[in-house]
C-alpha cells in the first residue's frame, strides 16, 4: 500500500487466465483507491479487512486480505472486467470462507469495466471507495472535487441530460439551462464528458444550438440520440424539431443533425433495441410548450403524436394519430422489449385538462406500433412522478396530483405514494405499496443492481433527500446512510454507471445538477456519487 496525494493506492498482481483456465501471464494492475469528496478520512476509519472481487471475465476471482496488506487475484481475460473492493470492520480473513463473508461491508467501490487481453501489459484503474449507501462527490486525479461547468457565469445546469455510454465508459452531459437573478432561464449549448475512471469532467465542442428539457438515449454502438427540447426562437421559448446524433469518439465534430417529425419537448424517448426502434412519445409543442406559465393552457400545445427513429438507418417515421390515445407531456414511459411483441407503458403526465391518471400500452406490431389499452389505472392523477422498470413490472413513485389547465403548480402538495403495476392490457393491474418516507415530486429514481429502488431529490417535504426501497421479505423504505451532505434538487439527473445500455453493473450512480426547490430557483453545479452494495 502506498499513498498518493493523500489517497491510498493498492498495487495488485493479477494473474490473467484464458478460457481454458490455464495461467497465461501476469498483468500488473495499479489500482488507485480514492476517497470521495465529503468523506475524507472516513472510508478507512475502523476498516480491518477487505474483499477484492473480479467479475465480468472468463475466470472471476476473489481474495480477502487485512488492511494495509497487499493482495493478488486471478482475473480472466475479458473486455468488461470489474474490480470491486469492499471493506469490513471485522477481520473476514479468519472465517471459514473469507471470500463469502456473512458480515456486511461498511465501504465499497468499483472500477469501471476494464479490458484485459492476451496482449495487456499493465492496467491503471481508479476506484472511488465510499461509505455504503451514501453519497460522495467525485474526486479527480489531481485530488480536486469535480463540479459541473457550462461555460456561463452561473455554474451548473438543470433540465440537462446525463447519458452513460458503455462503449467508452463515460457520461455525456448535454445542454440544459441556468436560472438568472431575475428568474429567467439561459439555455445552454455546452456539453461535457464525465469520466468515472478519473472522476473528472472535460468540455466537449458546443452543441449546434442551445436546448433544454430534451431527451438523450445511448445506442448499443456508442452513439447517443438527442431529440427535441426547448430553445429560444425569435425571442420566445419554443419546442424544437431538431435532433442530434452524437459520437463522442469523433472529438472535433461529434454532432450530426437530424430532423424530427414535429417539434416536441417534455416528451419521452424509449429504446426498443431488439428491433432498432427509438420511440418518441407525446410532449408539448410550439411556443405554448412552457408548462410553468399560462401559455401552457392551449390544447394544441400538447402532442398526441408518436414517431419512430430507426437506430440502424436513422430514418424517421411519424405514426398516424391514435397510437397515443391522450395528448400528454411530462409523462413517463418504460419499455418491455420482446421483439415483435415488445411493449411500451406510458403513464400520467399532464395536458390542458390537468394532471392525468391514465396508463396506455403501446405494442410493437410488424415494424410499427399500436395502442392496445388505455385506462385510468393510477390511483390518482400524477405529474412530475417517476416510473422505474422492475423485472416484469414497473414502479411509480411520488409526483403531484394537480396541474390546473396544464400548468405546473409548485404549491400543489407532493405525494408519497408508490404504485406497482403489471404491463397487461386489462384494468386493475396496479396495486399500492408502502409509501415513501418523504412526499416528493420532480425527483429521480433508479433500479439498483440488487433490485432495490433509489429515489433522490426533487421537491422534498421533509429532510430525507434520498431513500431506498428494500425489497426483502418485509419491503420498506429506508433513508440513505450518513455521507456527504446532499441537497434536494429538481430537474437533476441520476445516471447508472457501468453495464450495457439499460442495465447497471457496478451499483454506482451519478447525480448531477438541478436547481433548488423553492423560489427564487438557483441552478447548482453539484455532482454526487451514490455507493450501493
Amino acid at each position: 500500500m502506498r499513498v498518493v496525494g493523500g489517497v491510498s493506492s493498492l498495487i495488485l498482481a493479477i494473474a490473467a487466465t484464458g478460457a481454458a483456465g490455464g495461467c497465461s501471464k501476469l498483468v500488473g494492475v495499479d489500482l488507485t483507491v480514492v476517497e470521495p469528496c465529503g468523506q475524507e478520512g472516513r472510508t478507512r476509519n475502523g476498516v480491518n479487512s477487505f474483499l477484492l472481487q473480479s467479475t465480468g471475465s472468463t475466470a472471476d476471482g476473489a481474495v480477502s486480505f487485512v488492511a494495509n496488506d497487499q493482495a493478488s487475484i486471478a482475473v480472466g481475460l475479458g473486455d468488461k472486467v470489474t474490480m470491486t473492493l469492499a471493506g469490513f470492520t471485522a477481520d473476514i480473513t479468519v472465517g471459514a470462507n473469507p471470500t463469502q463473508p456473512t458480515a456486511q461491508p461498511v465501504v465499497i467501490g468499483r472500477t469501471m469495466p476494464l479490458s484485459v487481453t492476451e496482449s495487456t501489459q499493465d492496467v491503471e484503474a481508479t476506484l472511488q471507495l465510499g461509505l455504503v449507501d451514501t453519497f460522495g462527490g467525485p474526486r479527480a486525479a489531481d485530488d480536486t472535487c469535480s463540479q459541473l461547468d457550462n461555460g456561463q457565469p452561473v455554474a451548473g445546469r438543470h433540465a440537462h441530460t446525463a447519458t452513460f455510454i458503455p462503449v467508452v465508459n463515460k457520461v455525456l452531459i448535454a445542454g440544459g439551462a441556468v436560472f438568472n437573478a431575475d428568474g429567467s432561464e439561459t439555455f445552454l449549448r455546452t456539453a461535457e464528458l464525465y469520466d468515472p475512471a478519473t472522476g473528472a469532467f472535460a468540455a466537449l465542442p458546443d452543441l449546434p444550438g442551445p436546448r433544454a428539457y430534451h431527451t438523450a438515449t445511448a445506442l448499443p454502438d456508442g452513439r447517443v440520440v438527442i431529440a427535441g427540447g426547448l430553445s429560444p426562437i425569435n425571442q420566445a421559448v419554443s419546442a424544437i424539431i431538431s435532433g442530434l446524433i452524437v459520437d463522442v469518439s469523433a472529438v472535433d465534430a461529434p454532432y450530426a443533425d437530424i430532423q424530427l417529425g414535429e417539434p416536441r419537448a417534455h416528451h419521452t424517448a424509449t429504446l426498443l433495441g431488439d428491433v432498432n426502434m427509438l420511440v418518441l412519445i407525446g410532449g408539448c409543442k410550439g411556443v405554448g410548450c412552457d408548462t410553468e406559465s399560462a401559455s401552457g393552457t392551449s390544447t394544441s400545445s400538447f402532442g398526441s403524436t408518436v414517431e419512430i427513429i430507426d437506430t440502424a438507418t436513422f430514418n424517421i417515421t411519424k405514426l398516424p394519430q391514435g397510437v397515443l390515445a391522450t395528448p400528454r407531456a411530462m409523462h413517463t414511459a418504460v419499455a418491455f422489449p420482446n421483439g415483435a411483441r415488445g411493449l411500451i407503458v406510458v403513464a400520467g403526465g399532464l395536458n390542458a385538462n390537468g394532471a392525468l391518471k391514465s396508463v396506455e400500452l403501446i405494442q410493437v406490431s410488424t415494424n410499427t406500433l399500436a395502442n392496445v389499452y388505455s385506462g385510468d389505472d393510477l390511483p390518482t392523477p400524477l405529474v412530475r412522478h417517476q416510473m422505474t422498470k422492475r423485472g416484469e413490472q414497473y414502479l411509480i413513485t411520488g409526483g403531484q396530483t394537480s396541474a390546473p389547465g396544464g400548468v405546473l403548480d409548485d404549491t400543489a402538495a407532493p405525494v408519497a405514494t408508490v404504485t406497482l403495476c403489471n404491463p397487461v392490457n386489462t384494468a386493475g393491474a396496479c396495486t399500492n405499496l408502502e409509501n415513501m418516507i418523504t412526499p416528493r415530486f420532480g425527483h429521480q429514481a433508479a433500479l439498483l443492481v440488487d433490485s432495490q429502488i433509489l429515489v433522490v431529490g426533487g421537491y422534498v417535504e421533509g429532510q430525507i433527500v434520498a431513500e431506498r426501497f428494500n425489497s426483502a421479505a418485509v419491503p420498506q423504505w429506508s433513508p440513505t446512510g450518513v455521507g456527504r451532505a446532499l441537497e434536494a434538487r429538481q430537474r437533476a439527473t441520476l445516471t447508472m454507471l457501468g453495464g450495457d445500455v439499460g442495465t447497471g453493473a457496478i451499483n454506482q450512480l451519478l447525480y448531477t445538477g438541478g436547481h433548488t426547490g423553492l423560489l427564487p430557483y438557483t441552478t447548482r453545479a453539484t455532482a454526487d456519487l451514490y455507493f450501493g452494495r
